[in-house]
């Protein structure tokens, strides 16, 4: 799909696995795919280790891909409150070799909207693209998204995890926000095809009346 156009990013699975992933792995994993963009290594909640684990990364691409790596770098600020994740939010903005910076949903544990964490960090105005990682609420992601034209595309597993708890999209139930709560087990997945396709339609016709999330 990347040889297409379409956006495919290699995520490191800091929400979903408990294992930490190394870049080495994220590269391997990008390779396999044909990724068009990676995350570098990060780790819920912990700035100084996403920082360390980011420049780490870095380095590394430098390393392995001296003429530039054929894929884009997106990177995820990690914090356990609103000081501590909006000075590694402007940190990590700073760094060269970035193109995106992505903003989880855990970060509405300690701001209002993801919205006020881009205002706090000014990451609208650092000159790189931005990405919402995971949706516990749609409009919430749209709102966000028709606010900063900076937003370029979001991904999620929210219509997988309502079919899972037989729980339509659009009944305004909102999903939960702890990734404890979150997991998916795809590969023993009780729900029918038939559920998760209606949902996942439902995502995609939501998602795309807005315009940053089309590509």
């Amino acid at each position: 799909k990347a040889r297409t156009g379409k956006l495919v990013i290699m995520d490191n699975s800091a929400v979903e696995v408990p294992e930490l992933a190394t870049i080495d792995g994220v590269i391997a994993g990008a390779a396999y795919i044909g990724a068009s963009e990676i995350i570098l290594p990060d780790k819920l909640r912990e700035a100084a280790y996403t920082e360390r684990m980011t420049v780490e990364g870095l380095t590394k691409l430098q390393d392995v891909f001296p003429e530039g790596p054929p894929f884009q770098v997106m990177v995820v600020p990690q914090g356990r409150d609103v000081e501590e994740w909006t000075t590694c939010a402007r940190s990590l903005s700073k760094l060269k070799g970035i193109n995106t910076i992505g903003i989880s949903y855990t970060v509405t544990n300690y701001f209002k909207t993801r919205a006020e964490a881009i205002k706090r960090a000014k990451l609208d105005e650092c000159g790189l693209n931005l990405h919402l990682l995971g949706c516990f609420d749609v409009k919430e992601a749209q709102a966000t998204a028709k606010k900063y034209p900076q937003i370029r595309s979001i991904d999620s597993a929210i219509a997988t995890v309502f079919a899972e708890g037989n729980v339509q999209l659009d009944s305004g139930h909102q999903r939960s926000k702890d990734p404890a709560a979150r997991k998916v087990d795809f590969e023993h997945s009780k729900c029918s095809r038939a559920k998760l396709e209606v949902e996942v339609d439902y995502w995609r016709v939501e998602i795309l009346k807005t315009e940053a999330f089309k590509s």
